[in-house]
């Protein structure tokens, strides 16, 4: 959330998805992101300890989580390209081919939220792709 109270979707996490704040967990202090769930979600939380101590003595988990960590830079490294690349199409376009199973599963307004962009814009793109494609 903003000083004005508007909300900022920075990711959105599916089944089978692990979420968290690296910058948190790595500086030891509280998060400034919220984790909202849109759907039914079952949700394993782990104490740092546990969490180092489980990467410690399973060498895969902890192979794994390094794998997770590696493809979310990756995402968030394309995530900035698109943002400040592409127009509010381009950047809407970009989210259905790489989300395309959240599309029909969440509020518009999160989409717009996720993409930088008001609701009423994200609804004027939606109307304009569907013209074009009657």
């Amino acid at each position: 959330m903003d000083e004005k109270g508007q909300e900022h979707i920075v990711y959105f996490a599916i089944e089978n998805y692990w979420t968290g704040d690296r910058e948190s967990y790595v500086l030891k202090e509280p998060s400034k992101y919220y984790i909202d769930c849109v759907e039914d979600s079952e949700i394993i939380l782990f104490s740092r300890e546990n969490f180092e101590l489980l990467c410690a003595q399973i060498p895969k988990f902890g192979e794994l989580m390094n794998m997770l960590i590696q493809k979310s830079f990756m995402a968030s490294q394309n995530r900035i390209h698109s943002s400040i690349s592409f127009s509010a199409e381009e950047k809407y376009q970009d989210f259905l081919n790489n989300h395309p199973k959240l599309a029909n599963r969440i509020p518009q307004n999160m989409i717009a939220g996720y993409l930088g962009m008001t609701p009423e814009t994200l609804s004027r793109i939606r109307n304009t792709i569907k013209a074009r494609n009657t």
